[in-house]
């Protein structure tokens, strides 16, 4: 259901960033070095913007965000994909998992 599909996004999320390489890495020269390794490079503030995945990162990692760019394990991405995805599957619409639930409630 969407409680362990959240569960397994957030705990991939939280083993990439884990796995995630040094803090050095987020300067140009590194975040190129990165690049070049196969890591993907997203953007900090695409990860700050969201309080779930700031706060995991601050928790596991608190130097992964200090750049304006960070090279990131493989997992992260899969991570915060998932979690997207399950909020957007929670929303209250139709056929989808939180409108089912808002009907259960309504009855």
């Amino acid at each position: 259901g969407p409680l362990a599909g959240g569960l397994a996004s957030v705990a991939a999320f939280a083993a990439g960033v884990l796995l995630s390489p040094a803090p050095d890495a987020s300067t140009a020269a590194g975040a190129a070095a990165a690049a070049s390794a196969g890591l993907p490079v997203i953007p900090a503030a695409m990860l700050k913007s969201s309080w779930l995945a700031a706060s995991l990162c601050n928790a596991l990692s608190p130097t992964l965000l200090a750049g304006l760019s960070a090279p990131v394990h493989p997992l992260v991405v899969v991570g915060y994909v998932g979690v997207v995805s399950n909020a957007l599957n929670a929303l209250p619409i139709g056929r989808l998992d939180g409108g089912r639930m808002a009907q259960a409630q309504a009855g």
